[in-house]
């Protein structure tokens, strides 16, 4: 290579000192001697590449799309809470035993929490096992292979993808501080759930869809009515506690007003000082002082004596029913754990509903059970995707691009090598 010698004045003892400058066109002439090498470094591995990437087997992708929408289970809660009179205010949060809770048995309920519960679920070590083993069942042992040999979600995401429609809105790029506008935010649930299969080959997409949906629609189900079964449990016995805990309060008015009753039945109406000849008790409303006769003032106390009683019963009378609930809803918790350990459906799980109220003798239970049953019939007919049998496309390789970043890459990894090559034979004729 040319180089061109500079020299620089000053230096102390008038020592030269030598700057190397690279001479471009040296380095293009490099290359054009080299154009051959550089050439066929190049476009051998990108023909590997394309040949490779052509004739590897296609993958084939299927989407099932789920309608999630829940609106009319809730509208439904809400008419049946208005013909009840019952409102969220009438008493406080930590206390209400909601039909949301409950009715979560019957749909999807896919806000931005619940849609994470359910890719973990999905996602689950147990989970994927399970669909690897349907997987071999079936006969596709090298689909399984995969399944079970993935090392994160990302691989697994590669086989089996999820997406709600439309997406959950992101707080903090909102910019939203709002607490109340926040909240809102996160209860905001999704329409759809788009479930995308991608495998090979094409002949296999069928039985490996079919595990797969049958995983997500009757298994993973499965895990969401058991946790709204815990969320009942808890919602009952916080129910139970409050009876407990409102019970001595509601006994010690009953007795109070009892003693008031008699004493006001055994007093003596005075003759003397009283403009009407009755007894006569003062009230204070407000500035203003009002008087209330002895006889309204019986009534007023025997009638709250009366409602008194009324709620006590009326409470005892929950509290049994709640205690009732307790013990099915640990026979069905029962049979969900016992089911963890063996392929379980909602399927069978709604059959174990029906011989459990067809063996229940209480009229209330059978109907808390019937009750329980529709809604895991309407879970059932939410589970469907929109289109049963969906189209099956092929996947695109990506020939052309990998292709040409192939050929890219290896044509600056081969011009490179040209001219270490050329500087490396240059050193010792230098140096001679």
């Amino acid at each position: 290579m040319d180089r061109h010698s500079s020299q620089r004045q000053g230096a102390p003892g008038g020592e030269q000192h030598f700057e190397d400058e690279v001479n471009i066109a040296e380095f293009l002439r490099v290359l054009w001697r080299r154009k051959s090498a550089i050439i066929l470094g190049a476009v051998l591995p990108a023909i590997l590449v394309a040949a490779v990437v052509f004739l590897w087997p296609r993958k084939y992708r299927v989407t099932y799309v789920y309608d999630v929408r829940s609106h009319e289970v809730y509208d439904g809660t809400a008419r049946e809470k208005q013909v009840a009179g019952d409102t969220d205010e009438q008493e406080p949060t930590e206390h209400k035993l909601t039909k949301r809770q409950i009715d979560r048995i019957a749909g999807w309920n896919l806000d931005e929490k619940n849609y994470h519960v359910l890719l973990d679920r999905f996602y689950s070590d147990e989970n994927i096992a399970r669909i690897a083993g349907d997987l071999r069942a079936k006969g596709l042992t090298s689909s399984a292979a995969l399944l079970s040999g993935a090392t994160d979600r990302q691989d697994l995401e590669k086989f089996v993808a999820f997406e709600v429609l439309p997406p959950y809105v992101d707080a903090s790029k909102a910019k939203v501080t709002d607490p109340e506008k926040l909240q809102l935010l996160r209860q905001m649930e999704a329409n759809l759930l788009r479930m995308t299969i991608t495998a090979r080959p094409e002949s296999a997409i069928p039985e490996i869809a079919s595990a797969v949906r049958d995983n997500l629609e009757n298994v993973v189900s499965v895990y969401a009515v058991a946790e709204a079964v815990r969320d009942a449990t808890r919602s009952y016995k916080m129910r139970m506690a409050r009876i407990e805990e409102e019970r001595f309060t509601l006994e010690l008015a009953l007795k109070t007003n009892k003693s008031m009753f008699e004493k006001l039945s055994g007093a003596q109406p005075v003759t003397s000082g009283d403009k009407d000849g009755r007894v006569l008790l003062q009230f204070d409303v407000g500035d203003k002082t009002e008087y209330l006769p002895r006889e309204y003032q019986i009534q007023a106390v025997e009638s709250k004596m009366v409602a008194l009683q009324e709620n006590l019963n009326a409470d005892e009378q929950m509290h049994r029913y709640y205690g009732e609930l307790l013990a099915v809803n640990d026979k069905i918790l029962a049979e969900l754990a016992r089911g963890r350990s063996s392929p379980y459906t909602i399927r069978q799980f709604h059959s174990f509903l029906e011989r459990l109220a067809g063996q229940s003798e209480s009229t209330e239970l059978k109907d808390y059970l019937n009750s329980y049953i529709r809604k895991i019939e309407n879970r059932m007919s939410a589970g469907a995707p929109v289109t049963r049998q969906p189209r099956i496309y092929p996947v695109a390789k990506g020939t052309l691009s990998k292709t040409a970043a192939t050929f890219a890459i290896c044509l600056v990894i081969s011009m490179l090598v040209a001219l270490v090559w050329e500087g490396l034979r240059s050193t010792p004729a230098a140096a001679g």
